[in-house]
């Protein structure tokens, strides 16, 4: 399963500048917002940003990198459901619930320093997906010394080996969360109850790929399965890819739950 990829930033209305792509299968929308863009774009839209759930304090002192990342992450939700955002709401486990549209539709939202990102399953996926979780990092080695403490060696040989060892990190560690997000199972913490078990290249996907002159652009490179729970019987799908910008690589993650999901999937 690959998924669509618009190479270029896309802006639409009065939305915010953002990068977009969706499941082939028509499951889920991603859409990842600088935080520079996010905080220019909110300046003009101080109403509608005063009436998003879960604001923060006010920037200033301590505060200002927290609410950066909730307004980079919720405007990037903007940027996929216009004023939809007024119906999300925290589930007591800690899992972002949306009502959009008289339905109950899967999302997932991340933040890290710079950058922001949702994604929300599409009309046709919302019957069809029982979670749905994001991760975003901006790629680096700051996750290496912890990595033996969260993976197995045979995920962390099988990821490096398809990725490479500085993507293949960060990759890692953005796999697991996004895993851990999709499918909270009481008990089962963060690291080595995700498993890993399969990871692909698009590799037709990526000789057809069409590069943009700047050479920015969001990417999906590898898809696979992750597998968590008693027993290993949770079987999770998922996409990632990365996106090229300001001078960094920022690697992303999108893991999906269906129903009856088998461990052959993707």
């Amino acid at each position: 399963m690959d998924a669509k990829d618009n190479r270029s930033l896309d802006k639409t209305g009065d939305g915010p500048a953002a990068w977009h792509i969706q499941s082939s299968m028509g499951l889920w929308s991603m859409a990842l917002v600088a935080e520079v863009v996010a905080q220019s774009w909110s300046q003009s839209r101080v109403k509608t940003i005063a009436v998003w759930p879960d604001r923060p304090q006010e920037p200033g002192g301590d505060q200002q990198g927290r609410y950066g990342q909730w307004l980079a992450s919720r405007t990037a939700l903007y940027s996929l459901i216009g004023d939809g955002v007024h119906g999300l709401a925290r589930q007591p486990e800690g899992r972002p619930l949306l009502r959009w549209n008289h339905q109950r539709v899967p999302v997932s939202l991340t933040h890290t320093a710079g950058m922001g990102g949702a994604v929300v399953a599409t009309p046709g996926g919302t019957d069809r997906l029982v979670g749905l979780g994001v991760d975003l990092e901006r790629c680096s080695d700051r996750h290496a010394r912890v990595l033996g403490r969260v993976c197995g060696e045979d995920e962390i040989r099988r990821v490096h080996e398809i990725v490479g060892d500085l993507w293949g990190t960060t990759l890692l560690w953005v796999l697991k969360e996004a895993a851990y997000k999709c499918n909270l199972i009481d008990g089962f913490q963060f690291g080595k109850n995700q498993e890993i078990t399969k990871i692909n290249k698009n590799t037709e996907f990526v000789q057809n790929l069409e590069e943009k002159e700047s050479g920015d652009g969001l990417k999906c490179l590898w898809n696979g399965v992750v597998v968590q729970g008693p027993g290993g019987k949770d079987t999770t799908g998922f996409e990632a890819g990365y996106l090229l910008y300001g001078g960094d690589t920022w690697i992303w993650a999108v893991a999906y739950a269906m129903e009856l999901m088998g461990n052959d999937h993707a």
